[in-house]
């Protein structure tokens, strides 16, 4: 070998140390660097994940929902057809005049009145007063006629006088 050769080996021979030196150091930079982005990565999929675990359920409630929803409107949409309108109340009474007859009880009275109660917007009623002349068994039979009735009333109170008079209060519900 020649001198100049050996020189510049001698110059040279250093640099595969430091390369060596500068490559086991920056493992070390490289690495740490792919881990936190490794890391970070990794909270953003369980991140994701979570968000999407929570939009499954909440889909699935979703739907639960609907199909509840679906099913109150239908009760309601029965509810509605089996409520009357305000102005079928007159007909309601003449339906009861005529059960009333069919009883051989005589119809002497029959008033009504809106109820005003706290309860008024979200269920209107009408209460109504009904004055019958008759016999027990008659309207035992007209009050279980009345209950069949397909409207939504009720029997509040039943009063009788000895002159064979009944006064019967009727609440019925009705759409306004």
């Amino acid at each position: 070998m020649n001198p100049n050769e050996v020189k510049r080996l001698k110059d040279w021979a250093t640099l595969p140390i430091i390369i060596s030196i500068i490559l086991f150091f920056s493992r070390d930079i490289i690495v740490s660097s792919v881990k936190e982005q490794l890391s970070q990565s990794h909270a953003s999929f369980v991140s994701a994940e979570r968000r999407i675990r929570t939009a499954f359920s909440n889909q699935r409630k979703y739907v639960k929902i609907v199909s509840r929803m679906d099913e109150v409107n239908k009760k309601l949409l029965q509810l509605d057809r089996w409520i009357p309108p305000e102005n079928h109340i007159p007909t309601i009474i003449d339906q009861i005049g005529a059960l009333a007859k069919l009883f051989q009880l005589d119809l002497m009275s029959a008033k009504y009145q809106f109820e005003n109660s706290r309860f008024e917007k979200y269920v209107p009623r009408v209460v109504m007063q009904l004055q019958l002349n008759g016999e027990y068994h008659s309207i035992c039979g007209f009050v279980q006629a009345l209950e069949c009735l397909p409207s939504p009333l009720i029997i509040s109170e039943m009063v009788a006088s000895e002159r064979k008079i009944y006064s019967l209060t009727i609440i019925h519900m009705v759409k306004s």
